[in-house]
Formats: C-alpha cells, structure tokens, sequence
C-alpha cells in the first residue's frame, strides 16, 4: 500500500492550483457560502483527482498476486470443476 501513502501525502501545490490548504479549497477562499466553484474548476479539480487515482490503482494492479490467495483460488476453482 505505498501508492496509497504517497497520494495522501501530495501537498497543495501539486493539485490543479486550489489553494487554501483544506480539503476543496473553500477555508479562506473568500468566497460567501452560497457562492460556487465555476464548473471548469470541478472539472480540472475532478479530472485530477481521477489521474491520481488511476496512477494508484495501475500501480496495485501491476502488484502480484499472494501465495495465499493463489493457493486459495486453485482450491475454489477445483470444488467448482468438481461439483463440491
């Protein structure tokens, strides 16, 4: 789970330019509750969070597979073939 500690750890100014230092970016911001983000904002905001997150995911991907979990699947798949 190394992927996942480095994606916690990512300050600020590496995300797509939301400062503020909170999660979303609205402490401080100057803006009054009722106002919102613009849209094309959500959308970089969105879209990098989604590069993170595939980044993270190919790397647990490319991971292998347990001993474990292997032996534990070869037992399933053979009580599949042989009805029990």
């Amino acid at each position: 789970m190394m992927a996942l500690g480095k994606l916690t750890q990512m300050s600020e100014k590496e995300g797509p330019g939301r400062g503020g230092g909170t999660a979303g970016g609205r402490a401080g911001s100057g803006r009054g509750q009722g106002e919102r983000r613009p849209v094309g904002a959500r959308r970089e905001k969105q879209e990098w969070i989604g590069r993170q997150l595939r980044s993270v995911y190919n790397q647990v991907l490319d991971e292998p597979l347990p001993d474990e979990l292997k032996t534990l699947l070869s037992k399933l798949d053979g009580k599949a073939k042989g009805g029990s």
